[in-house]
């Protein structure tokens, strides 16, 4: 923990991170106290606020590069990176990782009337966790491999940018999730039987993390994924096309998301996060419970053996 501490006053002056007189040494600030033998919780109690939130968050950047159950590579998507208020538009030009938006951007009016269904949002949600995923699975370069983009898109996307069908079968954020993961562990042949217990889970609160940050940055996401889909080199084909339409569609329903609106849909995600983290607690409780009782009935049965013999 102090390790992590020392890297926090070190870690870029530029961020001002730490104000100059709050730049003590570590070593020196714990002087009283037994590092050998203090706990953790001893040595929390010691720091101001401000360093408590800045250690939570290098955690959580540290945590971003631990693999994955799902075998996807250790990556920092963009849109986890904090980017302060203040120069934020600054560093958004400076940073090529951002996808940057041009000056015109489509209007949602001109295309239907219809702009305020629900399927529509379902949709993008949708885009948006397929954009996660891929994201994730390439390291952040989704043309590096453009065949195997496309396949996965394809694969992924059955029942939206490669679908023909006239209705949406999606009627929450549950059901999307529900339907990618599925396609996401059939794509890597990974079958519940051959994983350990509870993948499904991690995967569906990966993507609905990145859907807390994405949402708010939908526009920027569905114009890189469309962006992408127009280099492919398959682009003239049909279904393909099709599919680059409806992408550029979503990219204009996007842009249309603001204010009160786009508040509803990011509290819809953050509602279903708290949901599936409580799911998978107790289903962990539950497995644990299973697991324990196993072993007594082993241990019982045993016994019995035993004084058979």
């Amino acid at each position: 923990m102090l390790a992590m501490l020392k890297r926090l006053e070190d870690e870029d002056e530029t961020e001002d991170l730490l104000r100059e007189d709050e730049q003590e040494n570590l070593l020196e600030r714990f002087k009283h106290i037994n590092l050998e033998e203090a706990d953790s919780e001893e040595i929390w109690e010691l720091l101001p606020e401000k360093e408590r939130k800045q250690f939570e968050s290098l955690v959580s950047r540290l945590g971003s590069n631990l693999s994955h159950p799902f075998d996807l590579p250790h990556y920092i998507p963009w849109w986890t990176v904090d980017r302060p208020k203040g120069i934020q538009e600054v560093e958004e030009e400076q940073d090529s990782t951002i996808p940057q938006l041009p000056n015109e951007l489509p209007d949602l009016k001109t295309m239907t009337k219809q702009t305020t269904s629900p399927h529509l949002i379902w949709n993008l949600i949708h885009i948006l966790a397929i954009y996660s995923y891929l994201m994730r699975r390439s390291t952040g370069d989704l043309l590096e491999h453009p065949q195997d983009t496309l396949q996965v898109i394809e694969k992924l996307s059955v029942h939206v940018l490669f679908s023909t069908a006239p209705s949406c079968p999606y009627r929450s954020i549950e059901d999307v999730l529900g339907d990618i993961v599925e396609r996401v562990l059939h794509l890597q042949e990974q079958r519940l039987e051959k994983q350990r217990s509870g993948t499904r889970y991690d995967l569906k609160l990966l993507l609905l993390k990145d859907l807390t940050f994405l949402v708010p940055e939908c526009n920027r996401a569905t114009f890189d994924l469309w962006q992408v889909l127009k280099e492919v080199p398959e682009k003239k084909k049909k279904k393909v096309a099709l599919a680059i339409r409806k992408l550029y569609f979503y990219w204009a329903v996007a842009c249309s998301l603001e204010g009160d609106r786009l508040d509803i849909i990011s509290a819809m995600v953050r509602n279903t996060l708290s949901k599936v983290e409580i799911e998978k607690k107790e289903f962990e409780q539950d497995h644990e419970r299973a697991q324990q009782a196993m072993k007594e009935h082993q241990k019982s049965s045993s016994s019995k053996i035993q004084e058979i013999e």
